[in-house]
């Protein structure tokens, strides 16, 4: 074996190494500790030559302060650092303005006037005719609508509104509880008994605060990390100090298991489950701007303060005789009064004494380059949310139109992707446990297979809010021609334009077109087609052609 074979095998290189240490150190221990020393250095050597491929793992002078994590994704987001990100992120939301215009404008675009349902049935797998499948959604619509309008079990909330309020829970805290609930004393009475219940996350917590190996933050895991069951305080922490019925509980857990027997789910747990695998707990979306929250309201805080405190000095009188200063104050002294102020009126003249002098002051305001300084750590703040800042502060005044649809568009990419997630954490489950539940007490009359294939019975398409249309014309125009080509559908045209039903816009439509027949309005606003230009009179080439 030749000397490149030997190098191409570095475990029997080492082994060689080692046993000529060892017959070194027999003759000469000095010179096998020499030998040990090298072999030390040259790893360590190699081991710095491979940091500093990467600038960003150098260990040299300006990254000597540069502290990081190796801990796991709970031990990184454990208990104590969460509730500090939550309790922060609620702070900015209550006396920050960007804050609370980035939150707010995430409820308004995600979720709107709220997801609804729109019953899918592939009938032909189901076994059943098309008509049957309308009939069926025609009934699922009258059971949602007379359920969503009150779901909850404090009776205050819509299902628009719990949407609402579980989005901006998990975007703010980290994550949101919600609990499908039996009632059977709900108030007003209904023909169904679900009821949601939204918890805050301070409720999901560890017994006297013990973590476990199967016990993360509340969530009791299993061998392969899935929620087994979920512990919750009976009352939120918070209410300790208030007394009475509010108090009691603060401390108290009840274990609350995952799912039923039958496979439902006793607990929707929202959150942002993509950030590291193994998470068992989400992060508030504000946690990586906090810093850079404070830092801006420092910096306003700061410049209110040097113009009002510059606005506060109108003029200076100096006196340049120090012998009429003195008396003056002597003189002050005697009478007893210490007052300096002075009134300036418009359109006055005053003649000064011998020896004085006045200055007036100009306060410093905000010098030119504060507005393109704060909106940078604006931007920087609204780009850690995944948001552009013309959206989250709704500030399109420094934008032209290219630069204003860029940035919508942007943005409906990251809202479409929050709207699924919306529908598939929260309302599939619920709609399909109402589904459920109507069909057990015979409001939903779907086929005796129900329960063997539930998740064709109550497949659904979840309407979102439109975007309405930047340029009507110019938009109405393409997705005429998309449509012409085959690379879209009418339903998707009005779902994308202000969130409507096909289903419902076309029954609509044909009831205005009998009312109109009826009138004898019709032909009168029937539309028109467009008029063919003429043809132009050919050229002398064409002739020729």
């Amino acid at each position: 074996m030749n000397l490149a074979e030997l190098h191409q095998k570095p475990g029997l290189m080492q082994r060689i190494g080692r046993s000529i240490d060892a017959v070194v150190g027999a003759f000469s221990p000095a010179a096998a500790h020499k030998r040990m020393q090298y072999r030390a250095a040259n790893a360590v050597l190699a081991k710095f030559a491979a940091k500093q491929a990467f600038v960003g793992a150098r260990t040299d002078r300006e990254q000597t302060a540069w502290e990081v994590s190796d801990g796991s994704p709970d031990a990184d987001l454990n208990a104590d650092t969460l509730a500090t990100l939550r309790e922060r992120s609620r702070d900015r939301v209550r006396n920050d303005a960007i804050a609370a215009a980035s939150i707010g404008s995430l409820v308004d675009n995600v979720v709107g006037i709220g997801l609804r349902p729109q019953l899918n049935l592939p009938w032909k797998l189901l076994g059943i005719t098309e008509d049957r499948a309308r009939e069926l959604s025609d009934i699922h619509d009258e059971i949602w609508s007379e359920w969503a309008a009150c779901c909850d079990t404090t009776n205050r909330l819509s299902f628009e509104d719990v949407q609402a309020l579980v989005f901006s829970q998990a975007m703010v805290n980290g994550d949101s509880v919600t609990l499908p609930l039996m009632v059977q004393d709900a108030l007003p009475p209904k023909k169904l008994e679900l009821r949601l219940e939204v918890v805050e996350g301070d409720r999901l917590s560890s017994p006297m605060g013990v973590e476990k190996p199967n016990l993360r933050q509340g969530v009791e895991l299993g061998s392969r990390g899935e929620p087994l069951a979920y512990w919750i305080t009976l009352a939120h922490p918070g209410d300790e100090g208030l007394g009475g019925f509010r108090g009691v509980g603060t401390r108290e857990h009840r274990r609350v298991e995952a799912w039923t027997p039958d496979g439902d789910p006793r607990v929707l747990h929202v959150f942002d489950a993509t950030e590291r695998p193994g998470q068992t707990r989400g992060r508030p979306l504000m946690s990586a701007a906090l810093k850079l929250f404070l830092i801006s309201d420092d910096i306003v805080d700061a410049t209110l303060i040097a113009t009002e405190v510059g606005a506060c000095f109108a003029a200076f009188v100096t006196k340049t005789d120090p012998l009429a200063v003195a008396l003056a104050r002597s003189t002050d002294a005697t009478r007893g009064s210490k007052k300096r102020e002075q009134e300036i009126r418009a359109g006055t003249i005053e003649y000064l004494a011998p020896g004085e002098d006045v200055k007036f002051a100009s306060p410093q305001s905000p010098g030119a380059t504060f507005d393109a300084f704060f909106k940078m750590v604006q931007r920087r703040i609204t780009s850690s949310m995944g948001m552009a800042y013309e959206v989250a502060t709704r500030d399109f005044s420094d934008t032209t139109y290219s630069q204003a649809r860029g940035s919508l568009l942007e943005a409906r990419r990251m809202f479409t992707r929050r709207q699924r997630w919306v529908g598939r954490k929260l309302c599939q489950p619920v709609h399909r446990l109402l589904l459920k539940e109507a069909w057990l007490k015979g409001l939903y009359p779907a086929g005796s297979d129900f329960l063997e294939n539930i998740s064709l019975w109550t497949r659904a398409h979840w309407l979102a809010p439109g975007w309405g249309l930047l340029d009507p014309l110019k938009e109405a125009s393409a997705e005429e021609t998309r449509l012409r080509m085959g690379v879209t559908t009418k339903a998707a045209i009005i779902a994308g334009a202000d969130g409507s039903s096909w289903r419902d816009v076309f029954a609509q439509r044909a009831r205005e077109q009998e009312t109109e027949e009826e009138l004898g309005l019709a032909s009168e606003q029937a539309p028109q087609a467009p008029a063919e230009p003429a043809a132009e009179p050919p050229t002398d080439d064409e002739d020729d052609e």
